[in-house]
């Protein structure tokens, strides 16, 4: 009997092909029903959690979901072959009764002695053993086999060393062409970045992202935005969004922890090197808290704009830090 991989699709208990929609649900009453905020009396809340988001993660990731597609279908072929493997060295009685019904019992007999005879040569253990006509045939083939592919082998090599020599050397000598001329070193010029289309308001690096709480963000005229999510539990990257100078951002997140990091400048040169050279980097200094109160989901209107006796602190960070 195979052993069941466990895979994401038990995670959120939802069957292989089940589409996104699917998917996208279980992951919605999954994480309503084992976050941390509504299970405080549970210590493996926060662990389930994590489980959870990284199964939903994959799962909505098309390239990422192969992937895991492919792992699971690796692991069901590698068991089915070690059970394979261990009916073929151990057959059973079944097998056995199975055989003696179809060709008798001499025929069953017969062919066990010349099994036992194949494995005890096969491990050494019956070598004083004079070998059979039949093997000493075989064994002249093999031979003549082998001969016939090491004369095939030498061929191509002596070949190939041939035209290498022909063409190095004597078509040299009917061009007048010389290894020896100089050439001209032609210097390496380093291309310029080369600024790009500003993404609108709201691009983002996580298309499949589901989230039920409210986050609004607020920037101010002149500088363009990169905001990353991040979580504060184990810092890894949630999504990133995209708010040109002056507009708004109003997005759903999933529940949880987060901070908030943030990039900005005024040309956009990719997801890579940001607003160029001139890139300035910082974060919210406090953790936000995404939650369900029981009546509906608690979220937050940040305002990036510097303000007289403002209620968000922040604080410059570097780009390794980012």
């Amino acid at each position: 009997m195979l052993s069941k991989v466990k895979t994401h699709y038990d995670n959120l208990k939802v069957s292989r092909n089940a589409p996104q929609e699917v998917i996208r649900a279980a992951y919605k009453v999954l994480s309503q029903k084992h976050h941390p905020d509504r299970n405080q009396d549970d210590p493996n809340a926060s662990h389930i959690m994590k489980i959870i988001n990284h199964a939903y993660e994959t799962l909505s990731d098309p390239i990422k979901r192969r992937e895991h597609d492919l792992w699971i279908e690796k692991q069901e072929n590698d068991s089915a072959l070690e059970i394979n493997k261990h009916h073929e060295q151990q057959p059973t009685q079944g097998m056995q009764e199975d055989l003696k019904k179809k060709f008798g019992d001499e025929w069953v007999k017969a062919n066990q002695e010349w099994v036992n005879r194949y494995q005890d040569r096969k491990n050494n253990k019956n070598q004083n053993s004079p070998p059979s006509k039949l093997d000493k045939f075989f064994e002249k083939i093999r031979a003549f086999i082998s001969f016939c592919w090491g004369v095939i082998v030498w061929a191509v090599v002596f070949g190939i060393a041939g035209i290498f020599i022909y063409f190095q050397f004597f078509s040299n000598e009917k061009t007048g062409y010389s290894d020896k001329s100089i050439t001209s070193e032609i210097p390496f010029i380093e291309e310029a970045d080369t600024p790009q289309t500003l993404p609108h308001t709201g691009y983002t690096n996580k298309t499949g992202l589901i989230g039920v709480a409210p986050l609004q963000i607020k920037v101010s005229y002149g500088d363009n935005y990169w905001v990353k999510i991040v979580d504060s539990f184990n810092e890894t990257e949630v999504a990133s969004y995209f708010i040109r100078s002056g507009e708004i951002l109003n997005v759903d997140l999933p529940l949880g922890s987060y901070k908030i990091r943030y990039a900005y400048g005024q040309n956009w040169f990719g997801e890579k090197k940001l607003f160029g050279k001139n890139t300035a980097y910082a974060q919210a200094d406090e953790i936000m808290h995404f939650g369900f109160d029981g009546y509906s989901y608690n979220g937050y209107t940040i305002e990036l704009i510097s303000q007289v006796n403002g209620n968000l602190h922040t604080s410059g960070i570097s780009q390794e830090q980012f």
